[in-house]
């Protein structure tokens, strides 16, 4: 075993610092996957919406013109 320039405990301490920032980028990236998602199925829905008014609105006009 080679003697290390700083104790064991600093070891630790970087250790647990590293996975603490890991654990805080995946919820980040999580979070933003998620808020994503919502964004793209919230203009999905919006789009499909509107393609179903104006798929109404031209069968009222064909129903009116005959």
């Amino acid at each position: 075993m080679q003697t290390l320039p700083f104790p064991k405990g600093t070891i630790i301490i970087i250790i647990a610092i590293i996975i603490i920032i890991i654990i805080i980028i995946i919820i980040i990236i999580i979070i933003i996957i998620i808020v994503i998602i919502f964004i793209v199925s919230v203009i999905v829905i919006v789009i499909f919406i509107i393609i179903i008014i104006i798929i109404i609105i031209i069968i009222i006009i064909i129903v009116i013109r005959n």
